[in-house]
């Protein structure tokens, strides 16, 4: 099990397969019943217990709680996605500048 995901995840297998970069979230993660759900790790096992306990040991992946990821993610993440989270968290940070002024305007001293 653990071999065939560190497959998956190696720079031989992520430099070919744009269907498992683009499942990549932001942070690289790969959700865990996505993986399960390929047709080898089927025939392997359908216990996501024994996948994320066969991974823990793992010197080329990365268990969490959004899935798993390459230890090197960063590589294979779109470029659209790293830049919508940049976008993404630069807005958030205006937002959050920008409530103090409103609600201060809203309620005069």
């Amino acid at each position: 099990v653990r071999h065939q995901v560190e497959y998956y995840f190696s720079a031989d297998n992520l430099v070919r397969d744009a269907f498992l970069r683009n499942q990549m979230g932001v942070d690289g993660f790969v959700n865990l019943l996505t993986v399960c759900s390929f047709n080898r790790m089927r025939s392997l096992t359908s216990d996501l217990t024994l996948v994320a306990e066969a991974l823990s040991e793992s010197q080329l992946v990365e268990v969490g709680p959004q899935g798993v990821r390459a230890v090197d993610w960063e590589r294979w993440v779109p470029a659209d996605a790293q830049a919508a989270a940049s976008a993404a968290a630069a807005a958030a940070a205006a937002a959050a500048a920008a409530q103090p002024m409103a609600l201060h305007a809203a309620h005069p001293p």
